[in-house]
């Protein structure tokens, strides 16, 4: 079960076109005011960024140099991005 989705599709259906993430429906309570159907605008991240969000809350990670790793493809798309 999903604790949050981050969702980016410009080209696809929906009326959202920004990066966004919708809450996972059991984080939330029955009387919120949220749904997890709503789009709440992130901004663009990256996978990396994603990638160690998910280690600080316990993910492990599966090999010893991840930090290097993220920082290394992370950095890439940094320098290069054409959408800041």
């Amino acid at each position: 079960m999903a604790v949050v989705d981050y969702h980016w599709h410009p080209l696809g259906q929906s009326h959202e076109k920004d990066p966004h993430l919708h809450i996972g429906a059991a984080q939330l309570r029955p009387d919120s005011v949220l749904s997890n159907k709503d789009h709440l605008p992130s901004g663009r991240i990256t996978v990396e960024s994603v990638v160690r969000a998910a280690i600080a809350s316990g993910a492990t990670p599966l090999q010893p140099d991840w930090e290097t790793r993220l920082a290394g493809t992370e950095y890439r798309h940094v320098l290069h991005r054409s959408w800041h």
